[in-house]
């Protein structure tokens, strides 16, 4: 597994597993090679690309001392319509 970093030691992506036998995985963009990270401005993961063009997103909502934070999965279905789903933790 190759583990990239950005300019803020922020995971930027990681590749699949490979043997050392093997090239390294290109991971210049999400793809069939790696999973991509993106974050917000406190470095909060916000969306995660996966190889298998599935994603998962995160929005945090601040108000009033409460945070909530909904997390919505998609997942690619080859032939068939995508699937998302939601889950909505609130914290006090």
């Amino acid at each position: 597994v190759r583990t990239e970093y950005d300019n803020r030691n922020r995971v930027k992506y990681v590749s699949r597993p490979y043997f050392s036998t093997q090239a390294t995985p290109t991971c210049t963009a999400a793809g069939a090679n790696c999973t991509w990270y993106t974050y917000d401005l406190r470095d909060r993961v916000t969306r995660e690309d996966r190889p298998d063009g599935g994603f998962t997103t995160t929005a945090f909502t601040a108000v009033n001392n409460t945070v909530w934070v909904t997390v919505t999965e998609t997942v690619k279905r080859p032939g068939a319509s995508d699937e998302s789903r939601a889950k909505r933790s609130v914290f006090n």
